[in-house]
């Protein structure tokens, strides 16, 4: 981030126009060509930014050249690398917090996997394995316990670390025999 040049208000071509107030349309095309060919343009995004909170609904007009969601959008990019620089830096980074009183999920947990996902950022490992581990769960409460002589049943006693019964073992070998010749380990009609 950096200061915006004291005085860049006195040089800017705008100050004034109603077309900057525009949020899209016609007005919004024009203020922002205007704004493409303004010199001091840097310096209005900088002072956008830095006076702006919150989402596009608390900001408004074009400024800089961009619209409020374009505005929020380098925001967010910006706190995500400040905090992903203070990090690095091994600097103790205090944490937003959710609502009233309650702070952000942890990462490793499912709540922080869709935080990292809404947000548009990088998915760390330990987001990741949670959120796998909870599809693991979802998928066999949706299928129920893998029944004997299957392929299924065969891993089911393999993730158990319980030796595969007979039927078992047949299976999953005939599934692997129609992979090698077929491709597939589907039983084709």
């Amino acid at each position: 981030m950096t200061i915006p040049t004291p005085g860049w208000r006195d040089q800017a071509p705008c100050v004034g126009d109603y077309l900057f107030d525009a949020e899209s349309g016609a007005d919004a095309q024009m203020a922002a060509r205007i704004c493409h060919g303004c010199p001091v343009a840097l310096d209005c995004l900088e002072a956008a930014l830095s006076e702006e909170t919150g989402d596009s609904n608390n900001r408004s007009g074009i400024r800089g050249g961009l619209t409020p969601k374009q505005r929020v959008t380098i925001a967010r990019r910006r706190r995500t690398w400040a905090a992903a620089k203070a990090e690095a830096e091994g600097v103790t980074v205090k944490k937003p917090m959710r609502g009233p009183g309650r702070p952000e999920a942890p990462c490793g947990t499912q709540a922080a996997y869709d935080r990292h996902i809404r947000r548009h950022e990088l998915v760390d490992d330990a987001c990741r394995e949670a959120h796998a581990e909870k599809r693991r769960k979802q998928r066999a409460r949706d299928r129920g316990p893998a029944p004997c002589g299957t392929r299924r049943g065969y891993r089911r006693h393999r993730q158990n670390g319980e030796p595969a019964c007979d039927a078992c073992r047949y299976a999953n070998a005939a599934a692997d025999r129609r992979l090698r010749t077929t491709g597939t380990t589907l039983v084709l009609a």
